[in-house]
C-alpha cells in the first residue's frame, strides 16, 4: 500500500489517503496546519517525511510520515523562502536510483515523447552483477 496527498485552497490545506488499488479512509489532519493555501506537496524518497508549500509565512511546512500519518512538524527552515512558495521537492541522495545495485537482475528504462505522451518501457536483463 501507498499514500497519495494532495495540496488545495481550503483548510486543512493539505489532505492524504492510503492508496491500494484505490483511494482509503483519509488521514487525521497534522497537528498543526499548513498556514495557507497549499500549492504543493511531496513525500520524501524514504516516504518517511512529507513537505508542503503554502502562500503564507514561513511558506513551506514538513513533518515526519508514518502509517500512522502526520508526526509533529519539524522546525521552520532559519531563513524563510522570500514570498509564496508554490512547488516543493526532495532531492535525490548520491544513494538514489542511478547508484542502486540490485543482486542479479538490472533494469533498463527508455522513455520517448510522442506528441507530449509518454510512452516507457523497461527491459529486465538477469544474471547482471
Amino acid at each position: 500500500m501507498s499514500d497519495i496527498a494532495v495540496a488545495h485552497g481550503t483548510s486543512p490545506y493539505v489532505t492524504v489517503y492510503p492508496w491500494s488499488s484505490g483511494f482509503g479512509t483519509k488521514y487525521s489532519n497534522p497537528g498543526t496546519l499548513p498556514a495557507g493555501t497549499g500549492r504543493s506537496v511531496a513525500f520524501s524518497l524514504s516516504g518517511n517525511d512529507i513537505a508542503v508549500a503554502h502562500v503564507s509565512s514561513p511558506f513551506i511546512i514538513a513533518y515526519p510520515w508514518s502509517s500512522s500519518g502526520f508526526g509533529t512538524e519539524y522546525t521552520s527552515p532559519g531563513t524563510l523562502p522570500a514570498s509564496n512558495a508554490y512547488g516543493v521537492a526532495f532531492r535525490p541522495t548520491a544513494a538514489g536510483p542511478a547508484k542502486v545495485k540490485t543482486l542479479n537482475t538490472i533494469a533498463i528504462a527508455s522513455v520517448k515523447t510522442l506528441n507530449t505522451v509518454a510512452i516507457a518501457s523497461v527491459k529486465t536483463i538477469n544474471n547482471v552483477t
